[in-house]
C-alpha cells in the first residue's frame, strides 16, 4: 500500500521498528494454533482490508446522518425549552395583563346586615363571615372595578353593616345613613341581621339588626333618584319591616312578595343541615313525627310548612333549577342553567316587571299537588328587572344569590373567573358552582350595563333664586325676576294608624298627587317633615312633564323656648333642607336623617315661636330690637345670616304675627310694631322678609275691633286689606278653609259642599286683598289633630291616631278625607223570625254600625221604631225608649235612635251622660228623659255627611264613636266621669254593647214588637267589639275638593 492509502486506513497498526516483527493477522481461530493458510482465507482476509478501507460516500452520508441526529436533538431540545418558557411567558401576561388592564371607577354602596359571628361551638370558619357580600367583592376586583379614589373594594371594611374584629366579633355599626358619596351601584345584599349559627335561618330570634330601617329607606330612596342602579335580594320583605317601608320597597322593586320562602336540604335526616324549627313546626301542623329523609325541598310561610322529598315528590335529583328566559338570553346568554341549592323566595312581578330569570321545580304529580296553593305552575321568578323612565334599574333576585363559600380564591389574574368556572361542577347541595356558573356571569353583565355617574355635584343643586315683590313671590329666569302664581294648601303628614309623622314614601306620593290634581303649585310645610315627604316632592318635581311644586317651610319652635333651643332648631331645619344632616322631628322625638336637597323648590321658610319672650333686646347683622319685638329680630336673623353664611344665598325668610302686633293697620293693639323697622339691612327688608298671619288671627282681630270696622263689606276681607298695607304688601295669610265636621250638641254640621264653599269664599276674599299667597287648609284631614272641644273627651289622646273622630272639627280640615275602612266582617248576627229577621252589629276604625234586616217595612204613619244602645254598666241608664212609650228595654240604654220617618232619624243620649250639658255619668232612670246627640243624616256612605240609609227593608246606620261617648274604641274605654272636668274626663273599660229593637204604635204608644224579647233570648247578648293597635284607611276627595279645585284653575 502507498503512503496516502496507510494514513487513511482506518484503525491502522503504526509501522514497525528495527527490532520488531511484523504483526501476526489475528483471527477468528486460537490464536496459539493457527490454521494452515488456505486460497478460502486469503480471500477473507482480502475482504476484511477492503471493508475497512476508506469510502468518501459512506464517510458523506455518515455525516449527514449525525448531523441530522444532532439537529433532531438540539430541535428536541429547544422544545423542552420553548413549552415551558411559553406557558410561563403565557402565566405572566395574565398577571401582568390585569396589573396593567385599566380601573373603571364605580362607586359601589354595599348594605349587608347578615354578617356571620364567630363564637365558642358553632364551627363558624371565619374567612365565611363576609360570605354574603364577599362574592361581589370577589367580581369587583377581578374585573378592576374600583371606588372613585382608585382603591378596590375591601371585603372586610367597604361595606355597611355589623363590623367585625380580628376575632369574628361585632365591634361596631357601620349605619348606611352614614353615607357620603352618591353611589352608582346600590346593592342590598342581606338584611336577615348579624347572626352566631350556621346561617340555617328564618328563625327570626337570633338575628340582630335584622331589617331595613326608615334612614336606610331614605338612603336607598336616595341613590335611586340620583341615578344609582339597584340590585336586591330576597330576605328583603321577611324582616319585620314597618308597613310603609314594606310598601315603598314592593313599588321601587316591582315585586310582591307571597310570604312563601323556601331552601334545598342535602338531607332532610341531617339535623345540622335542617333548620331547627322545622320539625316541630311541620310535627304540630301535621300531627305526624317528621320522617323525611334525603335531599329535599323545605317551603314555608309564617304558618305552614311543605316539605318535598326528591325520592317520592320530584322525578330527578335536579330539584330546583334556575335558567334565564328566552327573551333575555341574548343579553344574558352566558348565564348557564344549573341547579340551585340555596335559600329562595315566591314572589310576584309587577306587570311591568321584567323576569329575567326562572326557578323551576322538577317535580312529579305527588309534589305538584303538595304545591297547590302555593304555585300554579313548577316556574316561578328567579331574577327580575323594573325600568321606569329616567332612571335607572333596579333587579330583584328572588334567592340567595351572593353567596360566596369558595372562600379566598385568588382573583388578580385575567379570565380568572373563567377559569373557576371551566373547573367547576355540579355537586348535589354545593352552591358555588351557582356562583361561577350563573351569579357570576350575571353580575358582570349588570355591571357593565352601568354608567357611572358625573361625579362632583351629583345629588346637590343649586339653591333657586327667589324673593319677594310687590305683587307676590318671584323667581329669577334668565336673569329676570318673574312672578309666581301661586295656589297653595298646606298639608298634615299625620296618617291614620301611624303614631307621630308618616314615614310611608307612598303615603306622601299620593298626597302630592291630590295636591295637583287640585291644581295646587305651592305646598305650606307646617314644620320640617321627615325625608319621605322631601323625596316625594323631589321625585315629582324631577318629572320633566309635572308642574313644579314650590314648598313655604314653617319651622315650629321647640316645645321650650329659649334662644338657643331655637337656633339650633332652626339652623337644623335649613340644614335638613339641603339635605344635609338629622333633624329631630316634632312628635315623636325622633331624629331623621335627610339627603334630598330640596332647596330648588323652597319659597320661603317661616318661623314662629307662641311663647316667645315678650321682653328681649337683640342686635343682630340683619335685624334688632327689643321687647317683643327683640325676639322676631333675633328669629329673623338668625335664620338669613345661617342660609347666607352656609349655603351662600338670602332666602325669604316669613316671621308668625298676632294679626294684633302689627303696626300700621289701624286695628293694633298698643305696643304692636312693624317686621320692616325690625330688619336693619334694605336689600332684606325689600326682598327677602314677609309676615305671616292665620285666618284665626284675623278672626280674633275683627272680634275685638268691631267698632273699628266699616259699616258695610266683609269685615274679614276688610281687615286683611288693612294688614297687607301695614306689611309693606309682604303679608301671607295661613289656615284658610273650615272644617266638615258632623254637628254634635248645639254645634251644627257643616256638609263637605258647604267646607268648599266657606273656603274659596275665604280666599277670594283673601287674595282679593293682594297677599303673597293664602293658603287654604288643609290639603288632608288629620285624625292626630285634637279640638278644644273635643280634648277632655279624647282619653287617651296618645291613641287618637288608631281612630277616626269625623265629629272633632280638627279632624276634618281636609279637603281630601282619609276615611277609616268600613268593617270586612260583622261582629254579630242576632236573628230572630219575626219583625227583625236580622240584627248585625260591627265596628270600624270611625263608627260603630248596625243594619237591621227587618221582614218588612216599617209603616211610619201608625208605627214608630226604636234602637236602644247600652254601652256600659247594665244596671245603669234609661229604661223607657221615650217619654210617651211604655214599652222597657232589658237593661239600661245611654242611647236611643228614634225613626220618625224613612229618611229622617236621630241619635238621643240620656240626660245624665249628654257631655254637652255637663252630664258624664250614666244612672238608672225611668223618665224617659233624652237629649238631642244630633240628628242623623240620611244617604250612601260614600260622603261623610251621612249617617243612614235603606235599601228595601234593610236599614244601614253607623255612628260616630264621639256621639256615644266612647273616648277611645281601639281599647273599648268610654267616659263615665262623676262631676266636673278638671283637664281630661275621667274613663272606664267596657265590655261591649246591647242594642234592642221597638217597634210600637204611634196612637196607643204600645208594644208591636220587641228584640230580644227576654233576657233568655239567644240574641240577649252583648256585642264586645275586638280592640286594635293598626286601623286602615282609603283617601276619598270630599264634595268641596271640586270647588276649590275650580277656583285655583279660575285663578
Amino acid at each position: 500500500m502507498n503512503e496516502q492509502q496507510n494514513d487513511n486506513r482506518i484503525d491502522t497498526p503504526a509501522p514497525a521498528t528495527e527490532n520488531t516483527e511484523p504483526p501476526v493477522p489475528e483471527t477468528t481461530e486460537n490464536a496459539e494454533s493457527p490454521a494452515p493458510e488456505t486460497a478460502a482465507s486469503v480471500n477473507e482476509n482480502t475482504a476484511a482490508e477492503e471493508d475497512i478501507r476508506f469510502d468518501p460516500a459512506r464517510e458523506q452520508e455518515q455525516k449527514t446522518e449525525d448531523e441530522v441526529k444532532k439537529v433532531k436533538k438540539r430541535k428536541k431540545a429547544k422544545w423542552y425549552f420553548v413549552i415551558p418558557l411559553v406557558f410561563l411567558v403565557a402565566l405572566a401576561a395574565v398577571f401582568v395583563g390585569w396589573q396593567l388592564a385599566p380601573k373603571t371607577r364605580l362607586n359601589v354602596c354595599l348594605l349587608d346586615k347578615t354578617i356571620l359571628t364567630v363564637e365558642d361551638g358553632n364551627d363558624i370558619d371565619i374567612r365565611s363571615v363576609y360570605r354574603k357580600h364577599q362574592g361581589l367583592f370577589w367580581l369587583l376586583e377581578q374585573q378592576r372595578y374600583v371606588f372613585e379614589d382608585g382603591s378596590f373594594y375591601n371585603t372586610k371594611t367597604d361595606y355597611f353593616g355589623p363590623m367585625l374584629d380580628e376575632n369574628g366579633q361585632i365591634q361596631s355599626q357601620r349605619e348606611l345613613s352614614t353615607l357620603d358619596y352618591v353611589p352608582d351601584l346600590m346593592y342590598i345584599s342581606d338584611v336577615y341581621g348579624a347572626v352566631d349559627d350556621t346561617y340555617g335561618y328564618y328563625d327570626q330570634s337570633s338575628a340582630k339588626g335584622a331589617g331595613i330601617t326608615v334612614d336606610d329607606m331614605s338612603v336607598i330612596s336616595y341613590a335611586y333618584e340620583n341615578g344609582a342602579t339597584l340590585v336586591a335580594e330576597m330576605e328583603l320583605f321577611n324582616s319585620g319591616l314597618d308597613s310603609s317601608i314594606y310598601s315603598q320597597l314592593s313599588s321601587l322593586c316591582g315585586v310582591k312578595p307571597t310570604g312563601w320562602v323556601g331552601r334545598y336540604i342535602y338531607d332532610l335526616q341531617d339535623f345540622t343541615d335542617v333548620p331547627d324549627w322545622a320539625p316541630p313546626m311541620y310535627e304540630k301542623q301535621e300531627g305526624v313525627e317528621w320522617q323525611f329523609s334525603g335531599p329535599g325541598i323545605l317551603l314555608v310561610s309564617a304558618d305552614k310548612i311543605i316539605v318535598l322529598e326528591q325520592k317520592t315528590d320530584f322525578e330527578s335529583k335536579n330539584l330546583l333549577q334556575i335558567h334565564i328566559n328566552d327573551n333575555y338570553k341574548k343579553e344574558f346568554g352566558s348565564c348557564d342553567k344549573v341547579n340551585f341549592y340555596n335559600w329562595f323566595e315566591i314572589v310576584e312581578p309587577n306587570s311591568d316587571t321584567e323576569v329575567l330569570a326562572s326557578f323551576e321545580f322538577d317535580v312529579n304529580a305527588t309534589g305538584m299537588e303538595k304545591l297547590k296553593g302555593v304555585l300554579k305552575s313548577p316556574t316561578f321568578s328567579a331574577a327580575m328587572r323594573k325600568k321606569s323612565d329616567g332612571k335607572a334599574p333596579v333587579y330583584y333576585f328572588a334567592g340567595d344569590f351572593n353567596d360566596y363559600v369558595s372562600h379566598e380564591n385568588y382573583n388578580r389574574f385575567l379570565f380568572a373567573d373563567s377559569v373557576y368556572r371551566w373547573i367547576s361542577y355540579d355537586r348535589q347541595g354545593d352552591i358555588s358552582n351557582f356562583y361561577w356558573n350563573f351569579y357570576n356571569p350575571l353580575m358582570k353583565k349588570v355591571l357593565k350595563n352601568i354608567e357611572p355617574l358625573a361625579k362632583g355635584d351629583e345629588g346637590t343643586a343649586k339653591s333657586a333664586e327667589v324673593r319677594v315683590g310687590d305683587s307676590g313671590f318671584q323667581r329669577k329666569t334668565d336673569d329676570a325676576w318673574e312672578d309666581l302664581a301661586l295656589n297653595t294648601v298646606s298639608i298634615n303628614a299625620s296618617e291614620p294608624g301611624q303614631k307621630g309623622f308618616s314615614r310611608d314614601y307612598t303615603f306622601y306620593q299620593d298626597l302630592v298627587d291630590e295636591a295637583v290634581k287640585l291644581g295646587a303649585n305651592c305646598l305650606y310645610v307646617k314644620d320640617i317633615l321627615p325625608p319621605e315627604f322631601y323625596r316625594a316632592v323631589y321625585a315629582h318635581n324631577a318629572d320633566a312633564d309635572s308642574v313644579t311644586m314650590y314648598l313655604l317651610q314653617n319651622v315650629a319652635a321647640p316645645d321650650e323656648v329659649t334662644a338657643d333651643s331655637c337656633q339650633k332648631r332652626w339652623q337644623a331645619a335649613l340644614d335638613a333642607l339641603h339635605g344635609k344632616g338629622s333633624f329631630t322631628l316634632a312628635q315623636s322625638g325622633e331624629a331623621a336623617t335627610y339627603f334630598i336637597d330640596i332647596s330648588p323648590y323652597l319659597l320661603g321658610v317661616t318661623a314662629e315661636a307662641a311663647d316667645a319672650p315678650t321682653e328681649y333686646a337683640y342686635t343682630g347683622k340683619l335685624a334688632s330690637g327689643s321687647g317683643r319685638a327683640g325676639f322676631s329680630a333675633f328669629m329673623y336673623d338668625t335664620m338669613e345670616s345661617y342660609a347666607i353664611d352656609t349655603y351662600g344665598s338670602h332666602i325669604p325668610v316669613g316671621i308668625h304675627r298676632k294679626a294684633a302686633q302689627i303696626k300700621g293697620s289701624g286695628l293694633e293693639e298698643a305696643g304692636a310694631t312693624a317686621l320692616g323697622e325690625i330688619i336693619t339691612d334694605n336689600t332684606c327688608r325689600e326682598h327677602y322678609a314677609f309676615t305671616v298671619v292665620s285666618m284665626d288671627s284675623i278672626n280674633e282681630l275683627v272680634a275685638k275691633r268691631a267698632d273699628k270696622m266699616p259699616k258695610s263689606g266683609d269685615w274679614y276681607a276688610y281687615a286683611v286689606g288693612q294688614l297687607r298695607t301695614a306689611t309693606g304688601n309682604r303679608l301671607v295669610v295661613t289656615g284658610i278653609g273650615t272644617s266638615s265636621a258632623n254637628g254634635m250638641g248645639k254645634r251644627a254640621a257643616v256638609t263637605e259642599k258647604s267646607q268648599g264653599q266657606q273656603t274659596v269664599a275665604l280666599l277670594k276674599a283673601t287674595d282679593s286683598a293682594g297677599v303673597l299667597t293664602a293658603v287654604a287648609a288643609d290639603l288632608n284631614d288629620d285624625w292626630s289633630a285634637v279640638s278644644d272641644e273635643m280634648y277632655p273627651f279624647t282619653v287617651p289622646t296618645e291613641n287618637n291616631y288608631l281612630w277616626q273622630n269625623v265629629a272633632d272639627p280638627a279632624q276634618t280640615t281636609g279637603f281630601v278625607a282619609l276615611d277609616a275602612n268600613a268593617p270586612e266582617e260583622t261582629g254579630i248576627n242576632l236573628a230572630d223570625d219575626d219583625r227583625v229577621q236580622m240584627l248585625s252589629l260591627s265596628s270600624g276604625g270611625g263608627y260603630f254600625y248596625i243594619s237591621a234586616q227587618l221582614l218588612t217595612e216599617i209603616d211610619y204613619t201608625t208605627e214608630q221604631l226604636f234602637i236602644g244602645i247600652d254601652t256600659y254598666q247594665r244596671n245603669d241608664g234609661e229604661y223607657y225608649y221615650a217619654k210617651q212609650y211604655t214599652p222597657t228595654s232589658l237593661s239600661g240604654m245611654e242611647y236611643v235612635l228614634r225613626f220618625d220617618g224613612k229618611q229622617q232619624a236621630g241619635l238621643y243620649v240620656v240626660s245624665s251622660y249628654d257631655r254637652t250639658s255637663g252630664s258624664y255619668a250614666t244612672k238608672e232612670s225611668y223618665s224617659g228623659n233624652y237629649h238631642l246627640v244630633s240628628a242623623l243624616t240620611y244617604g250612601g256612605f260614600s260622603s261623610g255627611d251621612n249617617q243612614f240609609y235603606q235599601t228595601g227593608s234593610t236599614i244601614y246606620i253607623r255612628l260616630p264613636w264621639s256621639w256615644l261617648n266612647v273616648t277611645d274604641p281601639s281599647q273599648r274605654i268610654v267616659l263615665n266621669n262623676d262631676g266636673k272636668i278638671t283637664g281630661q274626663a275621667k274613663t272606664v273599660s267596657t265590655n261591649g254593647a246591647i242594642v234592642s229593637v221597638l217597634i210600637a204604635d204611634k196612637k196607643t204608644k204600645d208594644q208591636l214588637y220587641l228584640f230580644p224579647e227576654d233576657k233568655q233570648d239567644p240574641a240577649y247578648k252583648t256585642f264586645k267589639w275586638a280592640t286594635w293597635d293598626t286601623v286602615g284607611y282609603t283617601m276619598r276627595e270630599k264634595e268641596g275638593f271640586a270647588l276649590l279645585k275650580h277656583y285655583f284653575s279660575s285663578k
